[in-house]
């Protein structure tokens, strides 16, 4: 996705919304490059704060957990989805908020 066509920064400001990130901040590389990236709009979908701070963040944390314990590789898949009819998007300011976030384990 260039880079003109994603959403800015700004966009989310007084919003209402989080900054979701698809992948999680802290399940980033150590590299600074890697942290970066995480950042970089493509990764981040506006997400209801509620979900953002609480249920969502409860299953990345705990995701976290057992691959520590365990140290075996856990493959997740993580996405947003839209409404098949673009007349039922929603819109928050600027940004088309996503019906629904998924994440396959």
């Amino acid at each position: 996705m260039l880079e003109e066509e994603q959403y800015h920064p700004n966009e989310y400001i007084r919003q209402g919304v989080d900054r979701g990130h698809l992948l999680p901040y802290n399940n980033a590389g150590k590299e600074k490059d890697e942290k970066q990236d995480i950042n970089k709009m493509t990764n981040i979908a506006p997400q209801n704060r509620g979900l953002n701070t609480g249920c969502w963040r409860v299953k990345e944390i705990n995701l976290l957990k057992d691959f520590e314990k365990n140290k075996k590789d856990i493959v997740i898949t993580v996405g947003i989805s839209f409404p098949k009819d673009e007349k039922n998007l929603e819109k928050v300011g600027n940004l088309n908020y996503p019906k629904s976030f998924f994440m396959l384990i």
